[in-house]
C-alpha cells in the first residue's frame, strides 16, 4: 500500500503492479477505483482469465484510490483441470463455474469424480462426491477443497474377444449391457461371417466369462450358431471376456491349462517355470502337468484350484485338491489348474539380528530354532561382540493390545534359547571399542605429522608428542580447527546468505528509485553486495577454534585453551610473522611491517581511507582468530582503543547506506558488516 506516481496512459494494473501485486487473501473480482471518495468503477480480472478481456478502460487521475478489499472466500482446486490452483469465489457462484476459470476438465477427467471437502462453521469437515452437472448446482463456500478424480477401469465399457477372430481384443459397447446377437451384428462387416470369425470357428461352442459382484469368476456357454440364427440370446455385461475356439483345436486338440494366481505384492516368486497351455493326454495327473510346466518356488500344496467343464451343460465346476493327498487326481479336457504361492498364503515367519554380527538382516525362522542356528544364518559375531550378553526385543499380543518385553540374554545361552518370529535380537559391541581417532599437526613443531589419540587426551599432550615448538613458531597465530565446528559455520554461512539475497530482494521492491548526497541507489547496493555474497559462497568453512598457546607446556596444561582432542582435529603452527595487513577501502591495500603501530597509523601508511570506506565498522582480525571494532567514529580513536598485533589483519568495509525509505537497509549492512569479516578471516588463514 502506499502513493504512486502515474503518467496519463497508467491503468489499475500498472498501479497494481508497481504495489508489488495484490496479497494472498486480497481481492482480483472486486477492485475499486474511487474518485473524490466515490466508487467510479469495480474491476473483475478473472475476465482477463476467462473471456481473454483486459479490464482497462478506466484513465486514473491525480488522487484517484484503488482500493483492494478481501477476497469473499478461496476455494482450492486441484486434479484432472488444466489449470490447478486457489481461486477467489463470489457470493452464490457455482463449482462449475469456478472450474471455467481453472481451465476446465481435462479429456480424462471424470465427470462423476468430483470430490468437495467443506469445513461446517469450526465444528466438523464434510465429504461430498458430486457429478458435473450436481457442480453447476453447488453453491462454493470459502475453504472448499475440491479434487477432480481420473477415469478409472470401472468407467471403461466394453467386450473383451478372444480365440478366433480376425480382430481380437476389447470392443466398446455403448451401455453395460448388450445381447450378444446385437454384439454379433456390429462386428460383422455387411453381414459376412468371414468379416469377423477366422476358418474353422467352433459356432456350436463358446464361452463367456464374467467377474461377478462378488468378485468371483463366472464361466458361460454359448451356442454362436443359435444366436446367429435368432433360435437363443445372451446379455452380455461390461467387461465380460467373450472366447471363440477352433474346431481343429477343441475337438482333434483337446488341451489343460496351468498357471499361478496372480500377486499384488511385489517381486512376488514365479512359482511355474512355464504357464500356459499344455496337450492333454488320456489318464493325464495333477502330478503330470506340474512336472511339464516345471517348478521354480515352493507352492500351496494343500489348495490347487482346478476348473473343470461338465460335458452336458459345459457349465463351470470348481474343485479344491490337496496335493499333498491326491498328487493323481485325474484331470479333464480343457481342465484349468491354478497353484498359489507357498509363502503368499503362508507368509514366512522372519526374525532380525543387528548389531556386531557379520551380516545384520531378518532371517527366517524354523519352529523350535535357538539363537545360535540364527547368528550362524547371520555369519557369527564379529570381532567387535561382546560376549557376555545380548538384547532381545520380544513383541507379544495383551488384552488386543500390542506389547514388548526386552530380554537381556547371556551368550552362553544362545544354544538352548528359542528364537520367536518377529524378536529383535541386537548383539552389542565391546564397550569403549572405537575405530582409531586421529589428529594433524602442521607447521613449526619439530615432528609434524599426524598422530593417533586415545578418548580423552589432550592437546598439550600431542604437542609434546611431537617433540614441542621451533625456534619460529608463531604461537600468537596458532590455527585449531575441527571437523563439527566447520560443519556449524557452513550453516551459520549458509543462513546469512540466504537472509541477505531476502533483504536485498525486499530493499529493490520497497525502492522509490531515487538518491541523495552521500547515498547508493539500490541498484549499486546490490551490485557490490552481490559481489560479496559471490566471494562468500565460493568459502569452505575450516572450523576454527581461537586458542591462546604457550611455550610453557606445563602451565598450558591447566588453561582453557589445552582442549580435549577428536578425531579430525588439525592444529597448524604458523612461522613467526612480522607482518600487519591492511585490506578493504584504502587508497594503497598491502601487507606493512609491524612496529607496534595503532590502527590510524597503519591506515595512514597506505595512503588513507577512500571516499566509499565505512569509519564506523572497521575491524581488526588478530592473529588468534578474535576479531575486535575499531570505529574511527567523528574523533580518530578517541573512544575505541584497540591494540594491534604482529599478524594482525585491519579490514575497512565499503560504506553500505541506501537511500531513505528503505527500513531494512540497516539489517542489511549489518549482515554484510559480519560477512565481510568473515570473509577476510577465511582468506587470512589461507582458505581460498
Amino acid at each position: 500500500p502506499g502513493i504512486y506516481n502515474t503518467t496519463s496512459v497508467s491503468s489499475v494494473k500498472d498501479i497494481l503492479i508497481q504495489a508489488g501485486g495484490v496479497s494472498d487473501v486480497g481481492s482480483v473480482r472486486k477492485i475499486e477505483v474511487l474518485r473524490n471518495g466515490r466508487v467510479i468503477d469495480t474491476i473483475d480480472y478473472y475476465h482477463l482469465l476467462t473471456l481473454g478481456r483486459d479490464h482497462g478502460d478506466t484513465v486514473l487521475q491525480s488522487g484517484d484510490v484503488i482500493h483492494v478489499p478481501r477476497a469473499y472466500g478461496l476455494i482450492a482446486i486441484d486434479g484432472e483441470v488444466h489449470t490447478p490452483a486457489i481461486y477467489e469465489i463470489e457470493p452464490g457462484e457455482t463449482l462449475a463455474h469456478i472450474l471455467k476459470f481453472a481451465g476446465g476438465l481435462k479429456a480424462a477427467a471424470s465427470g462423476k469424480s468430483i470430490y468437495v471437502k467443506r469445513f461446517n462453521h469450526h465444528s466438523n469437515v464434510e465429504y461430498k462426491t458430486l457429478t458435473l452437472s450436481q457442480a453447476r448446482r453447488f453453491v462454493t463456500r470459502d475453504g472448499d477443497e475440491v479434487y477432480i478424480g481420473k477415469l478409472t477401469q470401472n468407467d471403461e465399457r466394453y467386450i473383451e474377444v478372444s480365440g478366433n477372430v480376425i480382430d481380437p481384443g476389447k470392443k466398446h459397447i455403448g451401455s453395460r449391457r448388450i445381447k450378444l446377437s446385437t454384439f454379433l451384428r456390429q462386428q460383422l462387416k455387411g453381414g459376412r461371417l468371414d468379416s469377423f470369425f477366422l476358418e474353422n470357428t467352433q459356432f456350436d461352442y463358446a464361452l463367456v466369462k464374467r467377474i461377478d459382484k462378488n468378485l468371483e469368476p463366472k464361466v458361460f456357454h454359448v451356442n454362436l450358431k443359435n444366436v446367429l440364427d435368432g433360435r437363443e440370446n445372451f446379455t452380455l455385461q461390461n467387461k465380460d471376456k467373450l472366447f471363440i475356439f477352433n474346431k481343429l483345436d477343441t475337438a482333434v486338440n483337446p488341451y489343460v491349462t496351468i498357471y499361478q494366481e496372480k500377486s499384488d505384492q511385489k517381486n512376488a516368486a514365479q512359482v511355474l517355470i512355464h504357464e500356459g497351455k499344455f496337450q492333454y493326454t488320456k489318464g493325464m495327473t495333477l502330478r503330470d502337468l506340474i512336472n511339464m510346466a516345471g517348478l521354480n518356488s515352493a507352492f500351496d500344496t494343500k489348495r490347487v484350484k482346478i476348473i473343470s467343464y461338465d460335458n452336458t451343460h459345459k457349465t463351470p465346476k470348481v474343485t479344491l485338491v490337496d496335493f499333498d493327498r491326491d498328487p493323481d487326481h485325474k484331470l479333464m479336457p480343457f481342465d484349468t489348474v491354478t497353484l498359489f504361492d507357498y509363502f503368499e498364503t503362508n507368509p514366512q515367519q522372519m526374525a532380525t539380528i543387528n548389531g556386531e554380527v557379520v551380516r545384520p538382516g531378518s532371517y527366517p525362522v524354523a519352529h523350535g530354532m535357538t539363537l545360535e542356528k540364527l547368528l550362524e544364518s547371520a555369519g557369527g559375531l564379529n570381532e567387535r561382540a561382546y560376549p557376555k550378553e545380548c538384547e532381545i526385543i520380544r513383541y507379544y499380543v495383551k488384552n488386543g493390545e500390542r506389547k514388548k518385553q526386552i530380554i537381556n540374554l547371556p551368550l552362553k545361552k544362545m544354544k538352548t534359547f528359542i528364537v520367536q518370529a518377529h524378536d529383535q535380537i541386537n548383539i552389542k559391541r565391546i564397550p569403549y571399542w572405537s575405530e582409531k581417532k586421529q589428529v594433524t599437526i602442521k607447521g613449526e613443531v619439530r615432528f609434524p605429522g599426524t598422530y593417533v589419540i586415545h578418548s580423552g587426551e589432550k592437546l598439550s599432550s600431542v604437542i609434546q608428542r611431537a617433540g614441542g615448538f621451533t625456534d619460529e613458531a608463531f604461537l600468537y597465530g596458532a590455527i585449531f580447527t575441527r571437523k563439527e565446528i566447520a560443519k556449524l559455520q557452513k550453516k551459520s554461512l549458509a543462513r546469512s546468505l540466504s537472509k541477505l539475497k531476502e533483504q536485498v530482494i525486499l530493499a529493490s521492491l520497497r525502492s522509490s528509485g531515487s538518491k541523495t548526497m552521500g547515498q547508493i541507489s539500490v541498484t549499486e547496493g546490490i551490485q557490490a553486495v552481490q559481489s560479496l555474497i559471490d566471494e562468500a559462497e565460493k568459502l569452505t568453512p575450516i572450523g576454527r577454534v581461537s586458542i591462546n598457546l604457550t611455550c610453557d607446556l606445563d602451565s598450558f596444561k591447566n588453561s582453557p585453551s589445552d582442549l580435549t582432542l577428536k578425531d579430525g582435529d588439525t592444529l597448524t603452527i604458523p612461522s613467526y610473522n612480522d607482518t600487519v595487513v591492511v585490506s578493504g577501502e584504502v587508497m594503497n591495500p598491502m601487507a606493512l611491517t609491524f612496529m607496534g603501530e595503532n590502527v590510524r597509523d597503519y591506515i595512514s601508511r597506505c595512503g588513507g581511507l577512500t571516499e566509499i570506506a565505512d569509519a564506523d565498522h572497521i575491524y581488526v582480525l588478530h592473529a588468534n582468530g578474535e576479531a575486535q571494532k575499531a570505529s574511527l567514529g567523528s574523533y580518530l580513536f578517541s573512544s575505541n582503543h584497540v591494540t594491534v598485533k604482529r599478524g594482525d589483519v585491519v579490514i575497512i568495509p565499503k560504506k553500505i547506506m541506501f537511500e531513505r525509505g528503505i527500513d531494512i537497509a540497516g539489517d542489511i549492512a549489518d549482515i554484510v558488516y559480519k560477512l565481510t569479516l568473515t570473509v577476510a578471516a577465511m582468506n587470512t588463514v589461507g582458505v581460498l
